[in-house]
């Protein structure tokens, strides 16, 4: 009976990881309202199904609108960002987290806004949506290793680090993180992110951590996830077999090996 159970629960899983896929993938196409932010909280109902998506798209609203309550209608740029970095760091106390970095916690965005807490990306994620509901033009940009926020002024590309309280980053600091990646462009001609560029980086930091942690079932749905997003990444594909080849099971395995094979 065990056995059983245990079949029957593992199979309910796969289910559920499959339909969440299917949902980010959707909420990512383009004209999607609140595309990026939907998938980055069905991102955390993966792990954990009690996560009400809507609840927390109504709390991101509400906290626009108490940032756009301090803001004359005449608000330049400038204002209405630094509106958002006083209102989330200063007002509510949205911090890096420094003692935890790696918990899953942090790429989850609806711990990030219960717990105040997060890491460079979900914060960054955070800053960009509350600008644009105040109407200030912002971006995701992901630095190697790094991922931070960014507007223009006049010809000039200015950086804000939501991880370190929204304060401004050097561009010298952005190009040398570039550099040290191997990259030729500066931080100024760096393309900015796309939602399926940040939910793709948050799902690759919690397969790292499921990796390292030995959970290669967790791992997986992550996988799972990024296939939905790129069914033609071969290293993903190698990855999903790998991690089913750990846990034994090679029926599971083989077909993405046999797809491998197929696309060399």
């Amino acid at each position: 009976m065990r056995a059983v159970a245990a079949t029957l629960e593992k199979q309910a899983a796969l289910l559920h990881r499959r339909a969440i896929a299917r949902q980010i993938a959707a909420s990512l196409e383009p004209g999607t309202k609140d595309g990026l932010l939907r998938a980055a909280l069905l991102l955390a109902r993966l792990d954990n199904p009690e996560v009400d998506v809507e609840a927390y798209l109504e709390e991101i609203e509400r906290m626009a609108g108490e940032i756009a309550s301090t803001l004359p209608e005449e608000a330049t740029n400038d204002r209405k960002i630094g509106a958002v970095r006083t209102y989330l760091f200063h007002d509510n106390g949205f911090h890096g987290s420094r003692l935890d970095y790696y918990s899953r916690a942090n790429s989850y965005l609806n711990e990030v806004i219960d717990d105040r807490e997060g890491i460079p990306i979900t914060l960054s994620l955070l800053v960009v949506e509350l600008g644009r509901r105040v109407g200030a033009e912002l971006h995701g940009l992901g630095l190697p290793g790094h991922f931070v926020a960014c507007y223009q002024e006049g010809d000039q590309r200015r950086i804000i680090d939501p991880f370190e309280g929204g304060a401004p980053m050097k561009l010298e600091d952005a190009n040398a993180l570039l550099a040290a990646a191997g990259f030729r462009e500066t931080a100024a001609e760096f393309s900015t992110a796309t939602p399926r560029d940040i939910i793709r980086r948050m799902l690759n930091n919690l397969k790292a951590i499921a990796i390292e942690e030995k959970d290669f079932q967790g791992a997986i749905g992550y996988v799972d996830v990024l296939l939905t997003l790129d069914p033609g990444n071969p290293q993903e594909r190698l990855g999903r077999a790998l991690l089913h080849l750990q846990l034994g099971e090679g029926n599971r395995a083989k077909p993405d090996l046999e797809w491998l094979l197929e696309h060399k």
